[in-house]
């Protein structure tokens, strides 16, 4: 056997098996990376509470308010502020978000992903 003439690259049916994989792939990023993205926006949401002053002193209703017109104006349909509990801390008010967001992967099957996010919001 000579071997100057042995075969080099990949089969149809490796070809096949590597285009799947990377679709697949392709996939569950683009069903996945936006459940992450609304997530970072509602962190955002809640580290806005610490940095408003009239927050400090505000209301449980007022803060809910706020979260809900922060997340009308960036479009979070996830997530709904009545999911938040508010609660004395150490040094302020406790704002907790433990929620879940779904987004739909093929036919039947669904993306899950759970957060929980809190900010403390300080006393006067």
């Amino acid at each position: 056997m000579n071997l100057r003439y042995r075969q080099r690259g990949m089969t149809l049916m490796g070809m096949l098996v590597i285009m799947i994989l990377v679709i697949s792939g392709a996939l569950a990023a683009m069903r996945i990376v936006p459940l992450y993205m609304s997530n970072m926006t509602v962190r955002g949401s809640l580290e806005s509470l610490v940095s408003d002053p009239e927050m400090r002193a505000a209301s449980t209703v007022a803060i809910r308010r706020k979260l809900q017109s922060l997340f009308d104006v960036n479009d979070i349909r996830t997530v709904d502020s009545k999911a938040v509990t508010i609660k004395r801390a150490k040094g302020g008010r406790e704002v907790r978000l433990n929620y879940e967001a779904r987004a739909p992967m093929v036919s039947n099957l669904e993306v899950v992903a759970r957060f929980d996010e809190s900010v403390v919001l300080p006393e006067h």
